[in-house]
């Protein structure tokens, strides 16, 4: 559905444009809980601030950041292209000097490039879309894959967090009110944030984003309320190996500028691999505009997304990248949250499981303990693809990879490479592959159930609960969520007997994981199905207590038909039974009535 609909809907909704407003029902004393009560009131004194309008010039030079308080009104559709002229990427006169604006490295934000349009770095801010939306231009898209519309931080991450070095500057905001708009194509979040507390969201619409409308980690104090989150980007042709080959971009130029071209991997040069990758980056991207799906290379595919996508996603403080989490712990935050009038609909994707190996020997297998071996921007190296016969067999990105490896001396040179010492004389022909792998003392073996960046994947969910503490949903919607991944990749059979089950290519209206004190009602979910794994309506897992669910409507929940193992395939895959709601051991309290 074009954006131009989305904004039509939005104009067409009961938008809140007045202190009085806000408390348009006469019994919302009675509906909400006193800690969004009180979050509400602080609201209505904010509506008299200073008022700041927003047009496409704001946003040509970068990221628009908001660092003192005030209303920030959008008087036209924005389409953010920063620094077009530089490959997207900020120029040396805004990461230099005292206090650059978008600082880089040794350590800075913006590592990655322009993570998101507006960053909000103070309380006291409301965003008023105003009727009109937020996107990436199409090429800014496909080049940066690390991007949300809003990041309610300075800093995509905590610190100390993440696949670079992100700094230590971390501002938690408080009392931001985002409203009356559209959040449209993103290559990963409309909305993003960490730590944030009295967060109130409201008459938005959210389209074509690939990895979530919604992600807090760690809020306190969350209402999200009359919101249409639906039509995720689908339509993926470039594979997350793309955005790992720009990012390891900057590591090979920084050593090829220290070695002057001394240093050689297989015989090339570093500014030979530096050629090679960045032509065929380029040739990737050309395919993808000029819509030629017989253009093949480690970049591309013409199955969609290779991710997990979520709807809304409310997560305790800190990344949501390893296995569901069975507790909270003391310091998770993630409570007061309250979600009503919501649809989300219509969300896919191609998940693909990427196989890696652990970078320290091991005789033990578990995923969530394990390092993989990595390249300089968290890229897990998939060796199932670049060997053949035991044999190195190259791509332009491994060569990077393994360039910055043997060359690297310092972590702004090697970022998060973590390749075995072993297999790198392995690349250069000194050693066998076989003599690497197994199970025995002192060998290496390949981890299941990750994606691209060694993150553990839980499928493709609609509403995810993850340690959320006091929560309210009331009157939730959630249909079409889907999954076409396949139900595992194809592992070597010293593998199979030991791995764990893997949950990647499953979906799930909603999913509950170490959540305490939860109230939902008048939930209606249809239409959740996976060709490649199972299904569930509502999937209360390990360490949830106190979950109340009225009124649930659950309609066609279809599973793989992947009943029974073909021979020589893993044997840990889930089994396909489709469930209306599945609860889990170790929990306490739940009550489901449908």
């Amino acid at each position: 559905m074009p954006i131009e609909q989305f904004k039509t809907q939005i104009a067409a909704k009961n938008i809140i444009n007045t202190p009085q407003g806000i408390f348009k029902n006469k019994d919302f004393e009675e509906r909400y809980p006193v800690e969004i009560i009180n979050m509400l009131r602080e609201f209505e004194e904010l509506e008299n601030i200073r008022t700041v309008e927003l047009t496409n010039t704001d946003f040509t030079n970068g990221t628009f950041r908001i660092k003192t308080p005030g209303k920030y009104i959008l008087k036209e559709d924005i389409i953010f292209e920063p620094n077009k002229d530089t490959d997207f990427q900020p120029t040396n006169a805004q990461i230099t000097g005292e206090n650059p604006e978008y600082p880089v490295a040794p350590s800075g934000a913006y590592g990655l490039g322009f993570f998101a349009a507006i960053t909000i770095e103070s309380d006291n801010v409301i965003v008023d879309l105003n009727g009109f939306s937020i996107q990436q231009s199409a090429a800014f898209y496909l080049d940066q894959r690390f991007y949300s519309n809003i990041e309610l931080n300075s800093s995509p991450f905590r610190p100390l967090q993440g696949p670079a070095n992100f700094g230590t500057t971390f501002k938690n905001p408080k009392n931001i009110h985002i409203k009356n708009g559209c959040l449209g194509l993103s290559s990963h979040h409309g909305i993003h944030g960490n730590n944030a507390s009295n967060v109130l969201i409201e008459n938005v619409d959210f389209v074509e984003f690939e990895v979530a409308a919604i992600a807090l980690n760690g809020s306190n104090c969350v209402l999200s309320r009359n919101l249409n989150i639906t039509k995720s980007s689908g339509n993926i042709r470039l594979l997350s190996t793309y955005s790992q080959g720009r990012f390891i971009r900057k590591h090979l130029k920084r050593i090829i500028e220290r070695e002057q071209s001394q240093s050689t991997f297989n015989g090339q040069s570093g500014q030979t691999i530096l050629n090679k990758l960045e032509t065929a980056l380029v040739e990737a991207k050309n395919a993808v505009l000029t819509h030629d799906k017989t253009f093949n290379s480690v970049f591309t595919s013409n199955t969609g997304g290779d991710g997990n996508i979520y709807g809304m996603l409310f997560n305790i403080s800190g990344v949501v990248i390893g296995p569901f989490i069975e507790t909270r712990g003391p310091e998770s935050v993630n409570e007061n949250i309250y979600i009503q009038d919501v649809i989300i609909s219509d969300l896919k994707s191609h998940a693909i499981e990427v196989l890696g190996l652990n970078s320290e020997p091991s005789t033990e297998f578990t995923y969530s303990s394990k390092k993989l071996q990595t390249g300089p921007a968290g890229d897990v190296i998939e060796f199932p693809k670049i060997q053949e016969n035991g044999v190195y067999k190259p791509n332009v990105l491994s060569d990077a990879q393994f360039f910055i490896k043997k060359t690297g001396l310092t972590q702004d040179e090697l970022g998060t490479t973590s390749i075995s010492d072993k297999f790198l004389q392995w690349a250069e022909g000194g050693i066998t592959f076989e003599n690497l792998i197994g199970y025995d003392e002192g060998k290496h073996h390949y981890v299941t159930g990750g994606d691209s960046m060694g993150h553990s994947m839980k499928g493709n969910i609609g509403l995810f609960l993850s340690g959320v503490k006091n929560c309210q949903v009331e009157n939730l919607e959630i249909k079409n969520v889907g999954n076409t991944g396949n139900h595992h990749s194809k592992i070597p059979s010293e593998v199979k007997d030991s791995c764990e089950i893997y949950l990647g290519a499953s979906s799930t209206g909603i999913t509950l994981a170490a959540c305490e004190s939860v109230q939902m009602r008048d939930i209606m979910i249809e239409e959740i199905y996976s060709e490649g794994g199972v299904s569930i309506g509502v999937d209360v897992r390990k360490g949830c207590e106190d979950i109340n669910v009225f009124g649930l409507n659950v309609k066609r929940i279809n599973s793989s038909n992947h009943m029974s193992i073909p021979e020589g395939d893993r044997e840990c895959n889930p089994r396909s039974k489709p469930y209306a709601h599945r609860i889990e051991g170790n929990t306490k309290k739940i009550y489901i009535n449908k």
